[in-house]
């Protein structure tokens, strides 16, 4: 792990958080029918960040196009300021996509984070798109009593979140408002994109697999 550089300045990039945050809509800002879902990961090698995006046919699932991007890391690994490290990768690949999807899956929290401005927030704020933070372990908040098979994440009285329990797992997801999209919404579209084949959602796990095959070829071609 990078050391924090000395002239890092956190409580500069905590004040862009804040500012940032108080732009994320709450709100459905999606169109009336879903067409189209993509999910988006990052892995890393050395100092590469390697990110991946699918986009799916929200319908049936089926993947229409993947797209990956190679980004030299510039930001330290700083608890709660992921985005930061993580978004310019995020940013370059979705770049790359040859049409927009109607709603993104980002593995990482949305508003269920200290600052109200996780990763899904930061894409959705700057690209001006809907996105739900999606992550498989909680930043942030109290995680209060299963209901059927979820359970309102809290900071205090305020709903931050939900964790969504599968029958074939121990272990919750964590959703959250990235933008443009309510929590209700969020939750409706993350329980059509799940399986019992796997951990997270469809479209988050092909980008997740799409990422680390890239990576390892990466490190294949650099051991030669």
């Amino acid at each position: 792990m990078k050391k924090i550089p000395k002239n890092f300045d956190i409580k500069r990039a905590r004040g862009i958080q804040s500012a940032l945050a108080k732009r994320v809509i709450k709100k459905d800002v999606l169109p009336s029918s879903l067409k189209t879902i993509a999910g988006v990961d990052v892995s890393y090698t050395q100092n590469l960040a390697v990110a991946a995006v699918a986009i799916l046919d929200y319908d049936n699932l089926e993947t229409i196009e993947v797209q990956f991007s190679l980004v030299k890391i510039c930001f330290p690994y700083v608890p709660t300021l992921l985005s930061f490290r993580e978004a310019p990768a995020i940013l370059s690949v979705l770049k790359k996509l040859k049409s927009k999807p109607d709603v993104c899956l980002i593995d990482g929290h949305g508003v269920a984070h200290p600052y109200r401005y996780g990763l899904a927030c930061h894409i959705g704020v700057i690209k001006k798109v809907p996105t739900i933070g999606v992550a498989k372990n909680k930043l942030f908040g109290e995680v209060s009593k299963f209901e059927r098979n979820t359970a309102k994440i809290k900071d205090n009285s305020e709903v931050i979140g939900l964790a969504l329990l599968k029958s074939t797992c121990r272990r919750p997801l964590y959703i959250s408002v990235g933008n443009m999209v309510s929590l209700d919404k969020a939750l409706e579209i993350v329980k059509h994109c799940i399986s019992n084949n796997y951990r997270t959602a469809i479209p988050i796990m092909i980008a997740h697999k799409l990422a680390n095959r890239k990576k390892h070829n990466l490190v294949k071609r650099i051991k030669k």
